[in-house]
């Protein structure tokens, strides 16, 4: 299932794309994200890399941008560049929730027409045998290897050019109810 982008002329504010490369390039060094607990924290050009790297990675797993990614993982810098990596590169982002249940988040992952997982190591062992319950098994890409420098950022040439990644949460707390979006 892919999610056609509305007319440009109809959004108004900016994307997470023009927002992102305006602070790599006007505020490079200004901290983009830090981590609360460890002190990590990345600045506004090193965090454009790596969601460009993140970005062109899905693109390089064979998804189509306006096509669904779901992410599981836990709270952490990389877990957000990547987030914003889903939505920078076009695709629909989808949130497992882990603690809703194995049949809630079989449905989201059916449903969702899911192409590819992230998902940190904890979480893959819920979520693989899930996704290989789909009518067509999404691929599962480990949280560790997504940030890895082996896609050319110029692969994304036309990102900009579309609405940022729908964000979805499931909410649904049964299988039949449908207020994840």
């Amino acid at each position: 299932m892919s999610f056609p982008a509305p007319d440009s002329d109809l959004i108004k504010s900016p994307s997470i794309f023009d927002v992102i490369n305006e602070r790599a390039e006007n505020y490079p060094d200004s901290s983009f994200l830090i981590d609360p607990i460890s002190g990590e924290s990345v600045n506004s050009e090193q965090a454009l890399k790596r969601i460009q790297s993140i970005a062109a990675n899905i693109a390089t797993q064979g998804v189509a941008k306006g096509e669904s990614v779901a992410f599981a993982f836990s709270n952490s810098i990389e877990s957000a560049l990547t987030i914003l990596g889903i939505m920078y590169g076009g695709y629909l982002a989808v949130s497992i929730n882990l603690v809703a249940g194995d049949s809630v988040i079989a449905y989201v992952l059916e449903h969702s027409e899911t192409r590819l997982i992230i998902a940190d190591e904890r979480a893959r062992l819920q979520v693989e045998p899930l996704a290989k319950t789909c009518h067509e098994p999404a691929q599962i890409l480990e949280l560790s290897d997504i940030d890895a420098d082996l896609a050319n950022p110029q692969t994304l040439d036309d990102c900009g050019n579309s609405i940022d990644g729908l964000l979805c949460i499931p909410l649904a707390q049964q299988v039949d109810q449908k207020a994840w979006c």
